[in-house]
């Protein structure tokens, strides 16, 4: 993932740089990381974040 955070500590600007298996987390990924927040006046470009999806056995 790569993304912008905002002047007012938001999430913005979200893109994929690489997905597998492809699109399979993707919506899940973007809803969450629109909830997050950095601290305010901190604005940043192109934070790189990796998620690694395990699924676990019953």
């Amino acid at each position: 993932m790569k993304f912008d955070i905002g002047a007012d500590g938001t999430v913005t600007r979200i893109e994929f740089i690489r997905s597998e298996p492809h699109h399979l987390f993707d919506e899940q990924v973007v809803k969450a990381m629109a909830k997050w927040r950095f601290e305010k006046d901190r604005p940043c470009k192109g934070v790189k974040k990796t998620f690694i999806f395990s699924p676990s056995a019953p």
